[in-house]
């Protein structure tokens, strides 16, 4: 899962808090499909022509949404939001991460022993619910 970061004081924005809500909720749909499919700010024609009007798209362009090929880029999104690769890179470290953690749960762990050679440790015992514990 990805996220659009989206400034606490946004709708008192001098370029947002003049648009009408409908181009308000345009922006912030744009915003979250451009994090959810990883688009680096590019959002398409047709999911602009999806989110917000005629109108509203001329009210986004071109200080919130700049005309390109194809569509429009959210202005100054990866001045704020993480680039393709670099989540792409961040949820490769975390695949691998977690890979590490559940092959560590599943192997026995290993202690050297005097001599250089491990052993294998037991598992530490798990406490019984049915026994109370000790107050302290």
């Amino acid at each position: 899962m990805s996220w659009f970061k989206l400034d606490d004081h946004f709708f008192d924005h001098p370029k947002i808090a003049p648009l009408s809500d409908g181009a308000q909720l345009a922006y912030l749909k744009a915003g979250t499909y451009c994090a959810r499919e990883l688009t680096d700010g590019f959002v398409p024609m047709r999911k602009a022509r999806e989110y917000a009007s005629v109108r509203e798209i001329k009210e986004l362009t071109p200080g919130l949404w700049e005309p390109c090929e194809g569509g429009f880029k959210v202005h100054d999104y990866l001045k704020y939001n993480p680039t393709k690769v670099h989540v792409l890179a961040e949820r490769e470290a975390a695949r691998k991460r977690m890979f590490a953690v559940r092959s560590s749960e599943h192997a026995p762990e290993h202690q050297p022993n005097i001599n250089g050679t491990s052993s294998v440790r037991s598992p530490s015992p798990v406490p019984d619910p049915q026994i109370p514990r000790a107050r302290r």
